[in-house]
């Protein structure tokens, strides 16, 4: 299938009309939230007479409720903002920031709730602090909702189009920092707050607190049901807020405390009303998944006169293969280019390097000593990891970095951090997948020890032969030898023959006796390869031009 084809697709599949915040809600909708509504009203006109009648403090029901909150309101959150994404409305980053905030001001709830972690609660909780933090968190959560419904009918401007990530970037930074200050009133500054608690009992005034957050609730029913169109999400979004207006009744305004019949009833509520909108995302996905099926399907139909399934099927894989393939390239080049792009080497280094390993490691292959380690898919592996052995100099000043002069012992030992900070990025990487990488392993070993010696003598750990990896011992001869071979802008270029008598002096010093073996062999290929991938003039003086520019290494 073409790329336009699985473009048309996606459309068919996603249209505006397609979202819950855009499809109006059909008749079997309106009676199930109705019902929804109707259940919840009578459960809690049962319920609420009861209220202050203490029951058995269960402890392990707590944190199961506030793990389960926490976690439906956060995958909510996500979920809208992704909508956001692709709907670019303001309303939706509004609501996403609603659920956000609210799994964030659960967390802290759960920090600060006496007994759970500490007797008297985590972040220097008070007596008065999670009671506090339970009343903003549910008047944070109504004034988010509102809001919603005040952008829900504005448009998408040009610049809101042109900056979802960032929109959802700054709307998630603003939500944390509201929560955390939220949370930091009612820890640090809990005294200058009117008391509420006395121990798990409520104070009178608590009733006056829990009313104003209950009437936030109050209004947010409005503010949605206004404007003659309403779509599926705000068919549910009021039944949410009805459900807080039972939840905050029961748990904090005709209780009399923790562990009584209200205080678990009301959590109940919660929970339900923060499933509600997660329920429905959920069924949303998997019906435009289907839709998209469904597209896909009539798409082969009419594809199938043009070739059989099986042709069809393979040749998808292999273009997707390839694809991936050219992805992770251009990716790892992109990488191991921020490195490069701050460095005195122009980016033709990278293509030399990598030469320069396949070579070597090619000739390698049928080596008593390294046939077990160089097989072919090894060797694919090294050849694309190589671009990657300097990753760690975007971690070093630039006033080092690019000092022309000859760098101080302080100064050298700074430079010499960057196979630390290489190999830490990459194995960052590495944790990010399910599986060990070949290729990450690899890349992690040439950042981490492609300036050992073979005599012990370089560094970070000081290995000495065989102790260093077989890929940073190729990765430290190819290096050298373009150094060497390359004109930079504080140096002359060596000609090839002084290269290779350096490196030739080099063996059973620097660098691996059998690998300066297999070198000599290719010298001749070692410098055709620097030939094709020469730097120009043009590129030598565009990278000179651009440190003269350089305002850090000028400062410095």
């Amino acid at each position: 299938m073409t790329h336009q084809g699985e473009t048309k697709l996606w459309r068919q599949a996603t249209e505006p009309q397609s979202f819950l915040s855009t499809l109006p809600p059909s008749s079997k909708d309106r009676w199930l939230a109705l019902t929804v509504v109707v259940l919840s009203a009578a459960v809690f006109a049962a319920t609420a007479p009861f209220a202050k009648q203490p029951l058995q403090a269960v402890p392990a029901f707590y944190p199961f409720y506030q793990s389960a909150l926490v976690i439906i309101e956060a995958i909510t959150a996500v979920l809208l903002f992704g909508q956001h994404r692709i709907l670019r409305t303001p309303a939706l980053l509004m609501l996403g920031c609603a659920y956000l905030f609210s799994a964030c001001m659960a967390v802290s709830h759960a920090l600060t709730f006496p007994g759970l972690f500490a007797k008297s609660g985590l972040l220097g909780a008070g007596p008065q602090s999670t009671a506090w933090i339970y009343f903003l968190w549910h008047a944070g959560f109504p004034l988010f909702v509102i809001a919603y419904g005040l952008l829900r009918d504005r448009g998408v401007s040009p610049d809101q189009s042109r900056s979802a990530s960032l929109a959802v970037f700054y709307g998630t930074a603003g939500t944390l920092f509201a929560a955390a200050a939220l949370t930091y009133l009612a820890t640090a500054l809990h005294d200058v707050l009117p008391t509420i608690m006395t121990g798990d009992r409520d104070s009178t005034t608590k009733v006056f607190v829990a009313i104003v957050v209950w009437l936030l609730s109050v209004i947010a029913l409005p503010i949605l049901w206004r404007g003659k169109r309403h779509s599926v999400l705000d068919l549910w979004l009021m039944v949410v807020m009805t459900v807080w207006i039972f939840e905050v009744a029961l748990a904090a305004v005709f209780n009399a405390g923790r562990y009584d019949l209200g205080w678990y009833a009301g959590r109940v509520y919660g929970l339900l009303g923060g499933s509600f909108v997660l329920g429905v995302l959920l069924l949303e996905n998997g019906l435009l998944y289907a839709r998209l099926v469904k597209a896909h399907e009539n798409e082969r139909a009419v594809a199938a006169f043009l070739r059989d399934q099986n042709e069809f099927l393979d040749s998808e894989v292999k273009r997707r293969t390839k694809e991936v393939e050219l992805i992770q390239d251009v990716t790892i080049l992109a990488m191991a280019s921020l490195a490069e792009s701050r460095d005195n080497e122009t980016g033709n280094h990278l293509r030399r390097t990598q030469q320069y390993v396949l070579a070597l490691a090619k000739e390698l292959q049928s080596h008593p000593r390294f046939r077990a380690e160089l097989d072919d898919k090894t060797i694919e592996m090294l050849f694309k990891s190589a671009p990657l052995h300097d990753i760690g100099k975007v971690g070093i000043p630039d006033a080092i970095l690019l000092k022309p002069g000859k760098l101080t012992p302080e100064e050298f030992e700074i430079i010499k951090t960057h196979t630390a900070i290489g190999r830490d990025a990459i194995a960052a990487a590495e944790k990010l997948i399910d599986s060990p990488s070949t290729f990450l392993h690899l890349a992690r070993e040439i950042a981490h020890y492609h300036q050992e010696k073979w005599d012990g003598s370089g560094y970070p750990e000081g290995l000495r032969g065989d102790a260093i990896p077989l890929s940073a011992r190729l990765m430290a001869l190819a290096d050298v030898y373009d150094a060497l071979i390359s004109r930079r802008v504080y140096k002359p270029a060596y000609p090839h023959e002084q290269a290779v008598s350096i490196i030739r002096d080099g063996k059973g010093k620097h660098f691996d006796p059998d690998i300066v073996a297999a070198f000599l062999r290719l010298e001749r290929q070692f410098r055709a390869i620097s030939e094709r991938y020469a730097d120009s003039e043009e590129e030598v003086q565009a990278k000179a031009g651009m440190r003269r520019n350089e305002p850090t290494a000028r400062a410095a």
